[in-house]
């Protein structure tokens, strides 16, 4: 588990507060990567890379209460840092988090190669 917690009032985003709505504070957790960050409201988890304390790729996970597992909703990450293995990064501290996951159905074409990856090297369903 994170080893250091502390609240947040606005939330940290890739496209930045201006078009990002807000739905409420959140608590900003400390991974066991320091260049990511894991932030959570309610059954919404957004782990962030940070890189020279700016945000470049991120991914959310909700929570889903009947399924009992973690979607992988929205994954992102700034063009020119793409296919450098940040995302994958993130996932492999997802996963020192929650244990069961499942990607969306609607992916883009880096979406569809980053999941085809993820599924070939960690367990999700």
């Amino acid at each position: 588990m994170p080893y250091g917690t502390f609240d947040r009032m606005s939330l940290i985003t890739l496209a930045g507060k201006s078009r990002h709505i807000y739905n409420g504070k959140e608590l900003e957790m400390l991974c066991f990567n320091p260049d990511i960050r894991m932030y959570i409201c309610g059954c919404s988890f957004r782990f962030v890379y940070y890189r020279k304390r700016k945000p470049i790729s991120g991914i959310q996970f909700l929570f889903n209460f009947h399924t009992k597992e973690y979607l992988a909703a929205n994954i992102f990450t700034l063009e020119k840092f793409r296919r450098q293995g940040y995302c994958r990064q993130i996932w492999i501290e997802a996963t020192k988090h929650f244990s069961k996951f499942r990607s969306s159905n609607n992916l883009s074409e880096d979406g569809k190669q980053f999941m085809k990856y993820i599924k070939q090297n960690f367990t999700c369903n």
